[in-house]
Parts: C-alpha cells; sequence; structure tokens
C-alpha cells in the first residue's frame, strides 16, 4: 500500500513539474540584426527578407522603406548560428544581399548571402 501512494506521489511531482511548468527561457540569447538593401534605380512595392531562419518564407519579414528612398530596412532577433538568406523584391524576384561578406551556391543558379551569428545578449 504504502509503495502505491509513494507512486502516486511520483506522479503527481511530475506532472506538475514537467507539465504545467513553463520552460525557463531566462538563458535565451539573441542578436539584433538590421537588414537593408538600397533600391536606387528600381520601384518596388515591397522588400522581404528570405531564409533559413523563417523557412524561406517571402512574406514573414518585410522591410520598410520609410522615407521613401528606396532604402529597405527591418530588425529581426536571431539566435546565434550559421544562415543562409536572400531579398525578396515584390514577391517574385529573389536577390543576393550584395553587401554579404559571404556567398554559397544556392542549387538554382543563384547565390544565398550567409550570416554568422556568434555573440547574443540575453533576452
Amino acid at each position: 500500500m504504502l509503495g502505491v501512494a509513494v507512486a502516486a506521489v511520483v506522479v503527481v511531482f511530475f506532472t506538475f513539474t514537467f507539465i504545467f511548468n513553463q520552460p525557463d527561457t531566462s538563458s535565451m540569447c539573441y542578436a539584433e540584426v538590421q537588414f537593408s538593401l538600397r533600391l536606387a534605380d528600381q520601384q518596388a512595392h515591397t522588400v522581404a527578407i528570405a531564409g533559413d531562419f523563417n523557412g524561406w518564407n517571402p512574406q514573414s519579414n518585410l522591410l520598410e522603406d520609410v522615407e521613401g528612398d528606396g532604402i529597405w530596412t527591418g530588425t529581426l532577433k536571431l539566435e546565434p548560428g550559421r544562415y543562409e538568406y536572400m531579398f525578396v523584391i515584390d514577391g517574385e524576384k529573389w536577390l543576393p544581399d550584395p553587401n554579404a561578406f559571404r556567398y554559397v551556391k544556392d542549387g538554382f543558379g543563384n547565390k544565398n548571402a550567409i550570416l554568422e551569428i556568434n555573440n547574443c545578449q540575453k533576452s
């Protein structure tokens, strides 16, 4: 009988510990990365950043041209790691970041920009 009571207490303990407690995210860290693309001689309605950090979704992270001067910017919070990305103009034209330091072939005849994040700040 004592064994059943101990087992019940253990089950209740683990239930509350692992199911009802929120995960501790205080040790998570990120880097704020600003992306910028200047389109001096090209009109665009939308510019987005797509990469392996957002499943290559060209609608996930839209950039803004706040001043209407052709400079599209946006900031993302990314965890440390290596990321490949491209800009997407008007949902159709994929363009590698002309300011990236490194590139890799994308398998479709173009190249992806590479971003590496090594340092971060606590969230």
